[in-house]
């Protein structure tokens, strides 16, 4: 058990001035007016030394309790803190993944026509790994960058690519500024809720996702690549950007 040091002081002071009073005046018999006026004098004397003392641990008290008051202020105001922390999490939350559904249903309605019947329209991750097989064929004949992303835009009449990318950006985009260190949260806050929007987002989308980051010269393409937190997740997880 923690002594208190300063009661125990306090409390010891007063005791042995009690008990040289008692000794004096009760323990040996009666005394004289001349040891009235000397222990007058002593009591001045002994007042005199205790008060500074038992003034002294008063202030020292005080300032004890003012820096207990400082803690709890200080607790407080951690908690209010991580209470804010936590809502803004629960108010992202919810954002984030109205987003990642967003993203589904975006997948959900891809889908493209080939002219004169070539072949049936292709929905979903089927027109995804579609698209896919035409890179793969234009690399196979020596195609360069350009001539896969005029392929691409081409193919993309409809933004149904670009409309991908773009929901994904902004949503890697809302993790990076609501968790941003000004906000006090930290690179791992955003490096878990990046892992997550990866993980849940369909493996071919966010193949789709990739193709168009590398071969697309749009804004979200280019936030993308720029974004520290984006580019270090995707080498945790041993992807990248160049793909194809």
């Amino acid at each position: 058990m923690k002594v208190n040091w300063y009661r125990f002081f306090a409390i010891t002071a007063m005791v042995l001035v009690g008990l040289t009073y008692i000794v004096k005046f009760c323990g040996f018999g009666a005394s004289t007016a001349e040891d009235f006026a000397i222990w007058g004098q002593f009591g001045d004397y002994m007042g005199g030394s205790l008060n500074p003392i038992l003034s002294f641990i008063s202030i020292m008290l005080l300032i004890k309790s003012l820096n207990l008051q400082n803690e709890t202020n200080l607790d407080l105001r951690n908690e209010l803190r991580e209470n804010k922390r936590n809502e803004k999490l629960r108010s992202l939350g919810l954002l984030f993944f109205n987003m990642i559904n967003s993203q589904k249903l975006l997948l959900d309605n891809f889908s493209f026509d080939f002219p004169n019947g070539v072949m049936p329209e292709k929905r979903g991750a089927a027109a995804i790994m579609h698209i896919e097989d035409g890179v793969h064929l234009l690399r196979q004949v020596g195609a360069k960058d350009t001539a896969i992303t005029n392929f691409l835009t081409a193919l993309d009449s409809t933004d149904q690519i670009y409309g991908i990318l773009r929901a994904f950006y902004i949503t890697v985009k809302m993790v990076t500024e609501k968790l941003s260190d000004e906000n006090d949260f930290t690179a791992n806050d955003r490096r878990e809720h990046l892992l997550t929007l990866i993980n849940f987002t369909d493996y071919a989308q966010f193949r789709l996702v990739l193709m168009a980051i590398q071969f697309l010269d749009v804004h979200g393409a280019r936030y993308l690549k720029e974004n520290k937190d984006f580019m270090a997740t995707l080498e945790e997880v041993k992807s990248g950007i160049d793909l194809y």
